[in-house]
């Protein structure tokens, strides 16, 4: 999902959260906010834990990722105007789940020697 995120400055790309077990956050961040700690290794460390079962959520923060993922076509709170297709790297990346979850499930198999 993050090699197909939509890069104008990267803020979008830094607002990924990954969570076991916890409820998806509000998307309530903004550029100015900064970009958070949501490395490679953020996101490594907080599956590092997780076992068969449990919930993993992955969510961005943005306030525009929504429009970004689904499109907006519309005059918006602020009285702007906008006719913006979708991207959908998030629903494209969900279709690819169980392609995904195989390959780390062999590299898995492959690092512990069986």
């Amino acid at each position: 999902m993050q090699e197909n995120v939509p890069v104008r400055d990267g803020f979008l790309r830094a607002s990924l959260v990954v969570l076991v077990n916890q409820d998806p956050p509000k998307a309530d961040k903004t550029d100015e906010d900064g970009l958070g700690p949501y490395t490679d290794a953020y996101m490594k460390m907080a599956l590092a834990g997780a076992v068969a079962g449990d919930r993993i959520v992955s969510a961005y923060t943005m306030v525009y990722a929504r429009r970004l993922e689904y499109g907006f076509t519309g005059t918006d709170s602020l009285g702007r105007s906008y006719n913006q297709p979708p991207r959908g790297w998030t629903r494209a990346a969900a279709a690819r789940w169980n392609e995904a979850v195989q390959e780390a499930t062999k590299e898995a198999i492959a690092r512990s020697g069986r």
